[in-house]
């Protein structure tokens, strides 16, 4: 970028409380980012309602402010079983199984790994309708990937190098893209 980048990165488990963000350091670029961490819907809803409005008044103010939203892809089930990517055909079969809380073990149902698709494609981006964003798309990037991640214990994480790289080099390729000022 030809011009400097106010990038701020906070964690939170909830996409509210941008405020403090957008008042103590006036980021021109934005990534909203809800991570692997599950939320009911209404929970999810209420914390997007209360950013909507202060991210469209930031975007209003700044005029060259990007917004950007990264997805991102449940864990694998049994991701130990897999050896290499999964085919860009057999998406729908792997977010089928993703899906199916029947294949989950009791250990594991407390992840709601199954509402991720749903919640992110209808609630996060439909959200957002009326504002101007790209999209990084981490969904379907991980969950191409369960051979990619830390078995056998931690089929969420990925291992580096690898996709966490790819998204890296999106983000890069965006802010390359289209000057920020």
């Amino acid at each position: 970028c030809q011009g400097s980048v106010r990038l701020v990165y906070r964690k939170r488990f909830h996409l509210d409380r941008l405020d403090d963000i957008f008042t103590k350091y006036n980021p021109n670029v934005l990534i909203v980012n809800k991570g692997a961490h599950y939320q009911t819907d209404d929970s999810f809803l209420r914390s997007m309602n209360e950013s909507i409005g202060l991210i469209r008044d930031w975007q209003q103010n700044c005029g060259t402010c990007r917004l950007m939203i990264r997805t991102t892809a449940p864990g694998h089930l049994e991701c130990e079983k897999y050896k290499h990517p999964i085919r860009r055909l057999d998406m729908a079969d792997m977010e089928r199984r993703i899906e199916n809380q029947e294949l989950y073990p009791e250990t594991m149902k407390s992840y709601h790994w199954w509402y991720f698709c749903g919640q992110q494609k209808n609630l996060l981006l439909g959200a957002f309708r009326g504002l101007q964003f790209d999209v990084i798309d981490g969904y379907t990037l991980n969950v191409l990937r369960p051979d990619s991640h830390l078995p056998p214990h931690d089929c969420l994480h990925n291992c580096f190098p690898g996709t966490m790289d790819v998204l890296n080099q999106i983000l890069l390729h965006y802010l390359a893209k289209k000057e920020v000022s």
